[in-house]
């Protein structure tokens, strides 16, 4: 059950949150980031860099030099920083925030999910399964040594009216010792 819950868990992880993630950085990349960084470096050449060349005329300063910038910068930008920075989040995503999703995952299917399971299982196994296969009209013999303790996992054989040697296929009943309602359950 543990390892076909972890492995459930591990590929949504890969196929479901990791693209997710993938596509909600992709998305503040273009939607902020970028915009951000566009609306930075045109502030930075309307208040720096075109106040420096501005020793040219200010015809040719504001109507060819500062633009032909401010055009470079976006091209910049879209073609290189973007990318960069949208390369640089799908790499930690997939070498860093998924694996620690994956392992964050791995450790909650082991520490809790396997044994809530494990424990449900065999509540389930005392309270209904052992009753149920004990008792008619499930099974006609009745015998005054039915013993509980035979069929709680993990199955040991706690008390002497358990003889292990009576279940081991073939079922033969052939010594006193031999109690059936030791033997319900496949071994």
């Amino acid at each position: 059950m543990c390892p076909l819950t972890n492995g459930l868990l591990r590929h949504e992880t890969r196929t479901v949150v990791c693209p997710l993630i993938d596509g909600l950085l992709r998305h503040v990349t273009r939607a902020v980031l970028c915009p951000l960084t566009n609306g930075l470096l045109r502030h930075v050449t309307k208040t720096v860099v075109c106040p420096l060349i501005d020793g040219l005329p200010r015809h040719v300063t504001r109507d060819v030099v500062c633009p032909l910038i401010n055009v470079l910068i976006q091209h910049v930008t879209r073609a290189v920083v973007c990318p960069l920075i949208d390369g640089l989040f799908r790499h930690v995503t997939r070498t860093v925030v998924c694996p620690l999703i994956d392992g964050l995952l791995s450790h909650v299917t082991r520490a809790v999910v396997c044994p809530l399971i494990d424990g449900l299982i065999r509540h389930v196994t005392r309270t209904v399964v052992c009753p149920l296969s004990m008792d008619p009209p499930y099974h006609p013999w009745t015998s005054s040594s039915r013993d509980f303790a035979c069929f709680v996992p993990p199955y040991r054989w706690t008390t002497p009216s358990c003889d292990k040697s009576c279940c081991v296929p073939p079922i033969q009943w052939t010594t006193p010792s031999c109690d059936q309602s030791c033997c319900m359950l496949p071994y």
